[in-house]
């Protein structure tokens, strides 16, 4: 919850100080962040019934594979998508925008979305197996 209270804050508070440009670039960023880390909240869940199963099972070694398992899957995938958000950053902003103010800042936003996607997979798929 600290994490969708602390976006929440920026989307609604800090993005609209610096005008119409960055609110959209903000937006933009938001919608390739959701293709990064929704499958990493599947596969969470997914972690979260096997280390479960596991330690319920009295297996608690398998469960903790099965955790680490899960982040390096989650941890591929968010990196490889982190690589394309930094290698095309201004090609896909111009998926969304002509603006060259927008394209330029979100761009900017997309070298920071890239460099959170390992703590966020590790966020993502660690907590579902604390759950």
């Amino acid at each position: 919850t600290g994490d969708v209270v602390a976006w929440t804050i920026f989307l609604a508070v800090v993005m609209p100080m610096y005008g119409p440009a960055a609110f959209a670039a903000c937006n933009y960023m938001l919608q390739y962040m959701k293709l990064s880390f929704m499958p990493a909240f599947g596969l969470s869940t997914a972690v979260t019934a096997l280390v479960a199963r596991y330690v319920g099972a009295g297996q608690p070694d398998v469960s903790e594979h099965r955790a680490h398992l899960g982040f390096k899957i989650a941890m591929t995938y968010m990196l490889t998508c982190g690589v394309f958000y930094l290698v095309l950053r201004n090609d896909l902003m111009q998926l969304f925008s002509d603006d060259p103010a927008v394209v330029e800042l979100g761009g900017g936003l997309l070298i920071v979305c890239a460099i959170f996607q390992l703590f966020d997979a590790m966020f993502i798929i660690y907590i579902g197996a604390l759950r």
